[in-house]
């Protein structure tokens, strides 16, 4: 909180200046919660209540003023009752929670003021209002149709990465499970286990035709596993339980179906055809699970960053390795160019370290058997930051004094060190790079100072300043 009056008698007027910085959430004077994709005027809080004040009743008592986020949200000037404003807050969109799997961490900030009688005093409070996710989203898959080699002959237990789905709902919300299903019409009995973080569906055996079996055809030949791997998502593994022998079956069409956890729960489905071929037994390994490296801002097309090395026991086809880019979003690739043949990656357009701090993906090794087999790494590359930003300076309406391109029409007589406007002053560069000094220039009757000083008493009406 920072209040906002008058002090010396015999000082200028001061102009309040407000360095805004992004303010830990630990202390924001007010926080709130409201779910995402509500209806405008939706209640979150009442300032006056929660700041120990007694509302206004617009006969000189406290008002208050949003002076930030009246984008989404809006406030009783007389009851301080803070609600949502007529645009729809989508979580999903927000570009500050894009990244965000943490509840609490996706938030809007705002400013209100408090105003006191005739602006004698305004007092100036942060407030954060988490939005929480709901079930808007379906999870799914890349493609309808998911395909999958598998070799003959593979020993029982052997284990195939499955494409996985994405759900842009978190958390509960998010994926809780997926199950594989009998190609055709026919849903199998299956039996789950939970066993060192993995969850098996097993699709039964084959039984045709005997007296009282109405389960039709099945398949003996493999069983889902769901693993929880590092980063908190769930990744499918289709696993080898039964005799391949490509020469009596080729090919075999089931169904990978993926739930999220909402209520109701949404779901979708593609089609898993698995095509049984001949042997190609080593996959490539890449040299370390993990490569970080720094690359500069605005380095020109064509510089290298990084090379990814993987390498390939087999021989011949089987055992040339080339590399594709593995989970990465649209900003990577349009960004970097990864070589196919030696792992190298490059830039390929100009990076703003304002726009992208940090790049993260994967990288995905594959030999050129039939079929080829892969391995995978995480590339994580920080771009150090250029001072190539200037300053930006932003003036501000503080409390009732309104403020029209860029200047505050301040009225004559009014009380020295009277609060006109706050001037915020950013630069979107980082570190050193990024401080900025402030002076007022020239002989003005105006100075800046901190918007959280203590003023002192205001000045007699006979000392107002004058025009």
């Amino acid at each position: 909180m920072h209040r906002l009056g008058a002090v010396h008698p015999r000082s200028l007027l001061l102009l309040a200046l407000q360095l805004l910085t992004q303010l830990p959430s630990a202390h924001s004077a007010l926080r709130y919660r409201v779910a995402e994709e509500g209806p405008p005027d939706v209640k979150i809080g009442n300032v006056a209540a929660d700041l120990g004040l007694t509302a206004g009743t617009g006969s000189g008592d406290v008002t208050f003023a949003l002076e930030s986020g009246s984008e989404y949200f809006k406030i009783d000037n007389v009851t301080g009752e803070l609600t949502t404003g007529q645009k729809r807050i989508d979580r999903e969109k927000l570009p500050q929670c894009q990244m965000i799997f943490d509840e609490n961490e996706c938030f809007l900030d705002f400013e209100v003021s408090v105003i006191g009688p005739l602006q004698s005093w305004v007092d100036l409070f942060e407030g954060r209002v988490v939005i929480t996710d709901i079930n808007d989203n379906t999870p799914s898959f890349p493609s309808p149709v998911l395909q999958l080699s598998v070799e003959e002959n593979r020993p029982i237990g052997t284990l195939y990465l499955l494409p996985t789905a994405t759900d842009r709902d978190f958390g509960k919300n998010g994926i809780d499970r997926y199950e594989l299903i009998q190609d055709g019409a026919t849903v199998p009995t299956s039996t789950r286990r939970t066993v060192g973080g993995t969850t098996n569906t097993r699709i039964e055996g084959d039984r045709r035709g005997r007296s009282g079996d109405t389960a039709g055809p099945r398949s003996s030949v493999f069983e889902l596993q769901v693993a929880d791997i590092p980063d908190g998502e769930k990744q499918p593994q289709l696993i080898v339980k039964g005799t391949l022998d490509r020469e009596l079956k080729d090919s075999y069409e089931l169904y990978l179906r993926v739930r999220d956890g909402g209520n109701p729960a949404r779901s979708s489905q593609a089609l898993l055809r698995v095509s049984i071929t001949d042997v190609n037994d080593n996959s490539p390994q890449f040299e370390r699970p993990t490569y970080e490296a720094e690359m500069a801002e605005n380095a020109p097309p064509g510089t290298p960053v990084l090379q990814v090395r993987a390498a390939d026991r087999d021989i011949g086809v089987n055992g040339q390795v080339e590399y594709v880019f593995g989970a990465a979003t649209e900003s990577v690739r349009r960004l970097l160019r990864l070589d196919e043949a030696t792992g190298w990656l490059s830039v390929l357009h100009r990076i703003d370290r304002e726009e992208v701090a940090q790049l993260r993906f994967t990288v995905t090794a594959r030999d050129r058997g039939q079929p080829p087999r892969t391995d995978r790494t995480t590339v994580v590359l920080s771009v150090r930051d250029e001072n190539d930003n200037v300053p930006s300076v932003e003036i501000r309406k503080i409390g009732r004094i309104p403020v029209r391109d860029g200047a505050a029409l301040v009225p004559e007589n009014v009380l020295v060190d009277t609060p006109v406007a706050l001037v915020q002053v950013s630069d979107r560069d980082q570190g050193e790079n990024g401080a900025v000094t402030c002076t007022v220039v020239g002989d003005v009757p105006f100075t800046l100072k901190p918007a959280g000083e203590t003023a002192l008493p205001p000045l007699p009406a006979d000392e107002a300043f004058d025009r």
